[in-house]
């Protein structure tokens, strides 16, 4: 390459449509990671979702992913560089954007929202998924805890007792499951579940604007702990994130090998 020669710029990894009159669709794009968000991925995400509050002719926000997946959490193999913040500090303002943003939120599950991809799911107003999503919670597999305010908006679905139990097992759950249970609100057939939220989301702009952000910001306001949930979430997550299980977590996810945890 010479001196006069620029780099081609990265692909994007939210792409962004206005599929009708009010409603905006952001979808992940990084199908080589299954979705997974490193730190300036989860920074695109944060700033297009901003963007959308912002956008006067925006009403409604459908959030989904691209080829069939929606989101696998955070990317276990980014290495951040040297004071890059975290990618939980990203993923968490995602989260704060789409819950306590002025504009209500569908999310479009196909394939795995896994991790932080089901906390943003989460974040929604609706979850529609297709007949093939799979919801997990897969923190404790990976030595790390439940972040991106899922101790509190999981068990807001579906009750305390059959969230803990799914955080500490890491259970998978299907589109029938969760339905059935209040963990999704609608499911589509398999490769549906936007066609489905695109459908809801044409009811939602027909309501006043003004009266869904008062909503929005009435359930913010039941939510209001967030702040310092997210505090103690970093706290917990560096220290665990430090410990040889987590060590061990990522060398086996990379290796395709069960884990070997001994509580260090």
């Amino acid at each position: 390459m010479s001196m006069t020669e620029q780099a081609p710029p990265a692909s994007p990894a939210i792409r962004i449509e206005d599929v009708e009159p009010g409603i905006r669709v952001l979808s992940i794009d990084r199908p080589q990671r299954m979705h997974a968000l490193d730190p300036p991925s989860a920074s695109e995400l944060r700033d297009a979702l901003r963007a959308a509050h912002s956008a006067p002719d925006v009403r409604v926000l459908i959030l989904t992913g691209t080829q069939g997946q929606f989101c696998a959490g955070a990317d276990l193999k980014y290495r951040k560089a040297p004071g890059e913040e975290s990618v939980l500090v990203r993923l968490q303002e995602c989260h704060d954007a789409i819950a306590f943003g002025p504009l209500p939120c569908i999310a479009a599950i196909e394939g795995s929202a896994y991790g932080a991809g089901l906390s943003l799911a989460l974040a929604c107003d609706r979850i529609v998924a297709g007949a093939g999503a799979r919801f997990c919670a897969p923190f404790t597999g990976i030595g790390l805890v439940p972040d991106v305010g899922m101790l509190q908006s999981l068990p807001r679905r579906v009750g305390w007792a059959r969230a803990r139990e799914w955080m500490i097992e890491g259970t998978v759950v299907d589109a029938a499951q969760a339905r059935e249970c209040g963990l999704s609100d609608e499911t589509a057939e398999a490769g549906g579940a936007l066609a489905e939220a695109v459908a809801r989301a044409r009811r939602w702009t027909a309501r006043a604007p003004l009266a869904l952000a008062a909503l929005k910001q009435l359930d913010a306001a039941a939510a209001a702990a967030s702040a310092q949930l997210f505090s103690h979430e970093r706290e917990l997550q560096a220290r665990l994130a430090a410990s040889q299980d987590f060590a061990e977590a990522v060398a086996a996810f990379g290796a395709r090998r069960a884990p070997s945890f001994q509580g260090r």
